[in-house]
């Protein structure tokens, strides 16, 4: 029986309130995160799991995204940023994803990122699309939490960064 109270106890620790009383995971993207990243994940705060098996170089994910607007693009800026920077564990049969961007790459190409996922750009959202029929939006208090479940075009993602110099080229790393 302790052990099962320490076992809940510091789950709930390792949570935290995104304002309106339901607990984000910890390791969410925050605000101030966000502010190397540009304009378009300001006051963002996102979950990523993976949802199911996605095609050939695409990822099934849902993504949990509260944001002072309801607009779309938060959640297709926070799945495109999940996979490159934070990936997800596995569930239900999903394997799990390690992040495309080391911490190290991703502080050598601050500046590329920031244009990278700046509204004004919205270059993020040419490789990720909403499934439709899968968004759920709800008011909160200090903005909106929005879900849904997105197609992250890994394989198109990933060339991308390759020709812009961000990834090594896959022949170059076998």
């Amino acid at each position: 029986m302790n052990t099962l109270f320490i076992v809940f106890l510091s789950f709930l620790f390792n949570l935290q309130s995104a304002g309106d009383g339901v607990p984000f995971a910890s390791n969410c993207f925050h605000e101030t995160e966000a502010a190397q990243y540009g304009v378009a994940l300001k006051d963002v705060e996102y979950e990523i799991n993976a949802e199911s098996i996605g095609k050939q170089g695409k990822a099934l994910v849902k993504v949990s995204v509260r944001c002072r607007k309801r607009e779309m693009k938060y959640c297709l800026a926070a799945a495109v940023h999940g996979i490159l920077f934070k990936g997800y564990a596995s569930v239900n049969g999903v394997k799990a994803q390690k992040p495309m961007i080391s911490q190290e790459d991703s502080e050598f190409h601050e500046d590329y990122f920031k244009q990278f996922f700046d509204f004004r750009n919205e270059s993020f959202s040419g490789f990720a699309e909403i499934v439709p029929g899968t968004v759920v939006s709800t008011k909160v208090r200090g903005g909106y939490r929005i879900e849904a479940v997105v197609e992250v075009y890994k394989a198109l993602l990933r060339k991308h960064l390759e020709d812009d110099g961000i990834l090594k080229k896959m022949s170059e790393i076998l």
